[in-house]
This record gives C-alpha cells, sequence and structure tokens, in this order.
C-alpha cells in the first residue's frame, strides 16, 4: 500500500527547515561513537520524519534544498544515498546547490541512475520490455555525472554507487550470459578509472552474480564491492565471505577505503524478528559486529537505512548506532582484560659471564 503522504501536493512552505532538537540521550549516543562511522539514511526527506528529523515545519512539501541543509546539520547523520532520477536529469543548478550545502565533514554518496545500473527498459509495472541500450554506459555516466562532480566538488569527489539491477530475463545469467556481463563490466570500470577520481562502489542485486570472478574484477580496477541487503540479492553471509576475501587481497589498501554497508530491505523473515512490528534485531545485531570489527581495526564505516529496511530509516540507524556502540565497549574491555591477564615481560637473558 501506498504512502498517499509522499505523494501529496499542497504548496510548498517558505518557513526554513530546521533539524529537531537534540535530546541528552542523542547527545550521549553520538559521544560514544567513533569519528570514523557515518551514519545516514537513503535519500533525506519523508513526510513522516517530521519532529524526529526535522522540526514541525508547515506545509507537507518543503524545498528539497532545506530538508538536504536541515538534514546535514543533524548530530547523528553524516552521510546520505542521493538517488539520481531514471527520467529527469538532474539540473546543473542541483549539482551547485548541493555542493554549497554539503559540510566538509559530510559524505554524500551518489547512486547511478536506472538508465546506467538496469540492463532491460522497463514497462510501467516493472516488467522487461528489453534490452536497455544505455546500460553500463560510460558516456551517459560521464556527462550527467562524473562532469558534474569534477566541476562542482573539486579534488573532494564524493562516493558513487554503481548498484546493478537484477535481469528479469529468462536465462539472463547461464555462463555465457555471465562472462559477457563481466567483460562489459571491466570495460565499463576500465573507463572510468582513467576519466575520474571519484570512488567507485559496486554492488549486484542477484546472488548468481556475488562470485570470485566478480571480487577479482573490482579488485584489478580499483573499485570497491559493498555490502547491501536486499531483498532477493545475496545474503548477508555471502557478502561478508566476499568482503573478507577482497580485504585479505587488498592488503592494506583495503584499510584505507570505507566500508559501506547499506540496508535496503529486509532479508529475515517475519517471525525472527522483535515483537514490533517491522523489527529486526538479528541483522541490526550482525551488521553493528561487522562495522565494529572494521572500525576497531581503524577502518572508516559508513552506514546507511532505507525506509524499507524496517519501516523507519532514522529509528533502524539509532538502534544500528546504539549496537555499535555496545560491541565497540564490549571490545575494549575485552582488550584490557587481555592486557591485564598477560604475563609480564621478562628482561631478556644476559649471557653468563665466566
Amino acid at each position: 500500500m501506498k504512502d498517499f503522504a509522499a505523494y501529496d501536493n499542497s504548496p510548498r512552505t517558505d518557513r526554513t527547515v530546521h533539524p529537531v532538537e537534540g535530546t541528552p540521550a542523542a547527545a550521549a549516543l553520538v559521544r560514544k561513537l567513533p569519528k570514523t562511522l557515518s551514519l545516514g539514511t537513503v535519500g533525506w526527506y519523508h513526510p513522516s520524519w517530521r519532529g524526529t528529523v526535522y522540526d514541525r515545519f508547515t506545509g507537507e512539501r518543503p524545498d528539497w534544498f532545506q530538508t538536504y541543509a536541515a538534514y546535514a546539520a543533524h548530530p547523528l547523520f553524516r552521510t546520505t544515498e542521493w538517488v539520481l532520477s531514471r527520467r529527469r536529469r538532474t539540473d546543473e543548478r542541483d549539482w551547485q546547490r548541493i555542493a554549497l550545502l554539503t559540510p566538509s565533514d559530510f559524505s554524500p554518496l551518489i547512486r547511478l541512475s536506472g538508465r546506467v545500473t538496469d540492463p532491460v527498459l522497463r514497462q510501467r509495472r516493472g516488467e522487461a520490455a528489453g534490452e536497455n541500450p544505455e546500460f553500463l554506459s560510460i558516456e551517459l555516466v560521464r556527462e550527467t555525472v562524473t562532469e558534474p562532480i569534477a566541476k562542482h566538488f573539486g579534488a573532494n569527489p564524493p562516493g558513487v554507487l554503481l548498484d546493478l539491477l537484477a535481469d528479469p530475463r529468462r536465462g539472463a545469467y547461464r555462463p555465457a550470459e555471465r562472462k559477457a556481463f563481466y567483460e562489459r563490466l571491466e570495460v565499463f570500470l576500465a573507463r572510468w578509472r582513467g576519466e575520474t577520481e571519484a570512488p567507485l562502489y559496486v554492488n549486484v542485486r542477484t546472488p548468481l552474480l556475488q562470485t570470485p570472478a566478480l571480487m577479482k574484477l573490482l579488485l584489478k580496477s580499483g573499485a570497491y564491492p559493498t555490502l547491501t541487503l536486499t531483498s532477493g540479492g545475496a545474503s548477508l553471509s555471502a557478502q561478508l565471505r566476499s568482503l573478507a576475501w577482497y580485504d585479505e587481497a587488498a592488503g592494506e589498501a583495503a584499510l584505507r577505503t570505507p566500508l559501506i554497508l547499506r540496508w535496503l530491505a529486509p532479508q529475515v523473515p517475519t517471525h525472527f524478528r522483535g515483537e514490533r512490528a517491522g523489527l529486526d534485531p538479528v541483522t541490526t545485531t550482525r551488521l553493528a559486529y561487522a562495522a565494529a570489527s572494521a572500525l576497531h581495526a581503524g577502518r572508516r564505516v559508513l552506514f546507511l537505512a532505507d525506509e524499507k529496511a524496517e519501516g523507519n530509516a532514522p529509528g533502524t540507524v539509532t538502534r544500528f548506532a546504539e549496537s555499535v556502540a555496545e560491541r565497540l565497549r564490549k571490545m575494549r574491555e575485552e582488550a584490557e582484560r587481555e592486557k591485564r591477564n598477560a604475563p609480564p615481560d621478562l628482561p631478556p637473558l644476559q649471557p653468563s659471564q665466566k
């Protein structure tokens, strides 16, 4: 069922949108978290966020850039995912305003449009209507994304997400078709590396492509895999194994690359969730463990939640942050305990003197 508030056509308000006033509990949570953890949501506006992310402004459709500025000023959110429209090209002025409103400590991620990431053309209800001629088109990406990034963000480009959608056609992932897909993706990645300094993060929406061949291709090209939970996508366990292989093969370079965790849809059945509808403590805990381990190793982590994950992205971010803070606390206590219980360092043996 659609949330019709999201399609409200009431006049926009001229009143400035501000972030909601912080609470002592929220301030205490922020202090517990390391600076290397950036939390955020997919998109930065939803009508139901009034009173939790934004103040209670009047009207249902405030200015898009005012909500972005207010979101970026919120103490808990230091990243967001900007999903470029499949049907509408982003104006030059939009890029300029986003760049000007982005704080220096804020890390936006830009998801490429479905025009580039979808292998098929879609009918109105999502059915395949033929092959997409612009699939993995570096020319389209250059015109609509990399050139605006270079022009408006300069030497500090945001990360770009290549979120490859699943091909619904029968036999789309047979061995021969997979080989052709990898070859096409390899050409795209090689041209990306030669044309822009913006880091590229890659996700595939089908488990059949979550293979060692994909990890080797990303490692060779300098692109980075994400851990992305989607309905029907590769399982959390499979993606953790792929990331572990990639990190081991990349060595020290992996520690210099942010770990991107994206929770876009639930994967755990309803009967395994919490008492309240939509909550998924199993996934929250496992993602928190992965994030805490990376943070403990000195790696930066970006976590993004979608409304489809648990129905309340800001709430999901808060619960995830609490889980990470608790896990880091326990890891510090374990390290201190091991240090206390370690045997004392003995002086080196001196050679006997005759």
